[in-house]
């Protein structure tokens, strides 16, 4: 069959789609529903998830400056991510009171809005089968489903970004800039969510206007520059506002070592994230984390073409990679001579390119978390569910001697094979999912075979070989649906979120776990831990007030999670009866696991002197020494290894454990600012240790026996660190 006949018989098959039927809605909103149940239920059990997170909302709901500069504790260092995720968050706590399910709702509901776009976006080109086809995929792609039930932002990432794809192809659709410009601004508040990550879609929204816009190529060059301006506009809006703020006004900017917000933009989250933490990146930035060179304390495999199929990074995004392959392939040899470009084009030219970058970036970083990849699931589902639609298109309209149309059953067979080599490495589970995934797609290619063979084109016939290209995409989304679901089932989808057996996200202890097999969250009810239980702790309320912001409501289950529960618990309790009249309960240097559980258990405003790392240089030892001497503090805690989870930025070992914590002996390290190493052991203030803070603490402040705050079992694991009451320090 010539491909003029092709493209006519498409043409007129797309067409039948325009207007869809009821049978396609009623699909449409089966999947909407189907991801909404994967990311709510029992979504209880998550307690509060990321625990760095979910501190700093709890702290942005007392005040509207700490609000607006994101702020982790009381008011002096920030989150290390930018403000609009948390806001969004923050809002959610607010309306529907401070629960560990409120945080993590905006993700869920950006998650089905995202499939919902991503089948408008796919159906309006190729037709509603290859929207819902891309839509089912998305909904089932294995980082998306505990991604989704996080409160990691990264799916308001997503959200964000293909709204930009949507608006970016009607503006080479209709050469009118404001839909341009609104892809610009909807990347920009990407960028206001997760800074640099939100710029993997803009090589593909920059050509997609260049080579397709319907305006000439003067106008597309001046609309670029125009709508580059607005995107700068937008991104840095928040950020200007901070940097132009005076320091003394404003918190410290965590994850820094010169307290700029360019420092965090470009070094830390920007070009650190390629080279690996301490691996070259921008002066200014703190590797607060203790993470090693280019491979940044993770073990994602060898850089190269082929990384995306290593066991860790496959389990999350690899299983149809050759279906996403093979139909970049063909839809560029289709397209290939269309100029100008029509709307297929400019749909290879955005699925394809935001593909081959993002796929490129993952394959050659140096330090990203696996739930980075979740910006991959767009452009994988959309040449899934495109290509399936090519692939049929191949098979069905031209006769047996063709070699494209035999190419649907080979690619589902080769895909089949693919995901039976990822499962080879899980032997438990490849035992029971191999021979089903193996089984019933050569059971579909020999239907398909066999349909082609005998080449029947009665309307029965051609239904029954689109059943079975169905039951193969089906079968083929067995293997992510399985991974994505493990983190429902075993309720431990924490801090750091992925897919899979919680053994291989890191090679150790797995995703989400804090070592010695015990639940990192822990704040939800009775849990009971390996070494100790998690009582029903102090309940707390929403936040006070104080500068007029509008507190939440009150906290489900509370009680300390993770290691030593019990000595987290008296510490807090030792605190709350000996604060008297002091404005801050405790200042901290130890990072954000060891402090977020005291903050979210109490309603008391805690310092974090060291930020999420423990290694920021928060403040000066005359700054500290000036709140002990005003009264509005007496008691800081230096070091400790306290239960709970860490944040974004926190590596998992191969004890599973989080925050600065080595994989060796499970004690505290910090790097400092060359990514040496600034301390072992206990974390002592990290950095802060250049500003004479901790020699401070140390000369003119008493011990406080460990006996006071200790379990009273005695158990000194997972110790609370040396606590000090500073009263002494107000005439030093």
């Amino acid at each position: 069959m010539s491909s003029e006949t092709t493209d006519t018989s498409l043409s007129d098959r797309l067409s039948s789609f325009a207007d869809e039927t009821p049978m396609e809605k009623v699909a449409l909103l089966g999947i909407l529903c189907l991801s909404a149940f994967l990311n709510l239920y029992r979504v209880s059990d998550e307690g509060y998830a990321n625990l760095y997170y979910a501190a700093a909302v709890k702290n942005m709901l007392t005040s509207w400056h700490n609000f607006f500069f994101v702020s982790f504790d009381a008011g002096f260092v920030t989150v290390d991510k930018p403000p609009l995720g948390l806001w969004i968050q923050t809002a959610s706590a607010w309306l529907f009171g401070f629960h560990g399910w409120s945080l993590i709702l905006p993700q869920a509901i950006a998650c089905v809005l995202s499939i919902a776009l991503l089948y408008r976006i796919v159906g309006r080109t190729f037709g509603s089968r290859a929207g819902l086809a891309a839509a089912l995929t998305m909904a089932l792609t294995a980082v998306v489903i505990p991604t989704s039930r996080n409160n990691t932002a990264d799916m308001l990432v997503v959200l964000a970004v293909l709204g930009g794809a949507y608006f970016v192809l009607r503006a080479a659709e209709t050469g009118r800039r404001r839909w341009l410009f609104a892809s610009a601004a909807a990347v920009g508040l990407g960028f206001n969510i997760k800074m640099m990550e939100a710029y993997l879609v803009l090589p593909a929204f920059y050509l997609v206007y260049l080579l397709g816009a319907e305006v000439s190529i003067r106008r597309r060059i001046t609309d670029l520059v125009l709508s580059t301006g607005v995107l700068f506009v937008v991104s840095f809006a928040w950020a200007t506002v901070v940097a132009l703020t005076p320091a003394s006004q404003r918190p410290y900017i965590g994850s820094t070592d010169n307290n700029s917000i360019f420092s965090l933009i470009f070094g830390y989250n920007g070009i650190e994230r390629l080279t690996g933490m301490g691996g070259g990146g921008i002066g200014g930035s703190s590797s607060s984390g203790g993470f090693g060179g280019g491979g940044g304390g993770f073990s994602h495999g060898a850089i190269g073409p082929l990384r995306l199929f290593n066991g860790e990074l496959a389990g999350q995004i690899g299983w149809l990679l050759p279906v996403a392959v093979v139909a970049l392939v063909l839809l560029v040899y289709r397209q290939r001579g269309q100029w100008p470009f029509d709307g297929r084009s400019r749909s290879v030219v955005l699925w394809g390119m935001w593909f081959l970058t993002a796929a490129t970036f993952f394959s050659v970083a140096g330090f990203f978390h696996l739930y980075y990849l979740v910006m991959l699931a767009p452009p994988v589902a959309a040449l899934v569910g495109i290509g399936l639609v090519e692939l049929w298109d191949e098979y069905w309209n031209t006769d047996s001697s063709t070699l494209l149309g035999w190419l649907l059953p080979a690619t589902l067979l080769g895909t089949a094979a693919v995901q039976a080599y990822i499962l080879s490495r899980y032997p438990s589970y490849s035992q029971t999912l191999t021979p089903v995934i193996v089984g019933g797609v050569v059971i579909v290619a020999a239907a398909l075979v066999v349909g082609r063979v005998r080449r029947r084109t009665d309307r029965r016939w051609r239904s029954a070989m689109g059943t079975a290209t169905a039951l193969g995409l089906v079968v083929l989304l067995v293997a992510p649906t399985v991974w994505g679901s493990m983190s429902i089932a075993s309720g431990t989808n924490v801090s750091i979120p992925s897919a899979g057996p919680s053994s291989s996200a890191f090679g150790g202890g797995g995703p989400s776990g804090t070592g010695n097999g015990s639940p990192p969250s822990g704040f939800g009810g009775n849990a009971s831990f390996d070494n100790g239980t998690a009582g029903n702790g102090s309940q707390f309320g929403g936040p006070s007030n104080a500068s007029g912001f509008p507190g939440g409501g009150g906290a489900s289950g509370s009680g300390f999670g993770g290691v030593n529960s019990e000595a987290n618990t008296a510490l807090l309790s030792y605190l709350e009866a000996h604060q008297g009249n002091a404005t801050y309960l405790v200042a901290a240097d130890s990072g954000a696991n060891s402090i977020a559980p005291l903050m979210l258990n109490s309603d008391e405003p805690i310092i974090s002197l060291g930020g999420f790392g423990g290694s920021d240089p928060v403040m000066t030892k005359s700054e500290l020494a000036s709140l002990v001497r005003s009264g509005e503090l007496k008691y800081v805690l230096v070091g400790g290894r306290m239960g709970g989870g860490a944040g974004d930025n926190a590596p998992s070992e191969t004890n599973g454990s989080y925050g600065s914590q080595s994989a060796a002996n499970g004690q505290y390290s910090s790097n400092g600012p060359n990514g040496g190493n600034a301390s072992s052991g206990a974390m002592n203030f990290g950095d802060s240790q250049q500003n004479g803070v901790s020699q401070w603490v140390e000369n003119s402040c008493t011990v406080v026996s460990s006996d006071e705050y200790q379990s009273s079992d005695g158990n000194q694991s997972g110790s609370a660190g040396t606590l000090y009451n500073c009263t002494s320090a107000v005439n030093n």
